[in-house]
């Protein structure tokens, strides 16, 4: 059993390094096209969802929101009415 976990965990490894990797490489792209490809902070990336999206489309996995939020107006519930019985 060692070694089927052992490969397991080593697979799992390599794909979220390949996404993180594939993620770090949307993220230069999108700061290149938005013109701060060479700015005071050049050093200092900043991944965003969409680069993840991005990255896992191409492994063949879609990121989609759910249906509902929490902070959204046509989900949050009805107060309750504060008339005297």
């Amino acid at each position: 059993m060692g070694d089927i976990e052992g490969l397991v965990a080593l697979a799992a490894q390599k794909f979220l390094a390949d996404i993180a990797n594939d993620a770090i490489g949307h993220c230069k792209l999108r700061q290149v096209a938005g013109g701060r490809g060479r700015g005071a902070k050049e050093g200092r990336m900043v991944l965003m969802p969409d680069d993840f999206e991005k990255a896992l489309r191409e492994y063949g996995v879609a990121l989609r929101k759910p249906p509902y939020y929490a902070n959204s107006a046509e989900s949050t519930p009805a107060a309750p009415s504060s008339s005297p019985p």
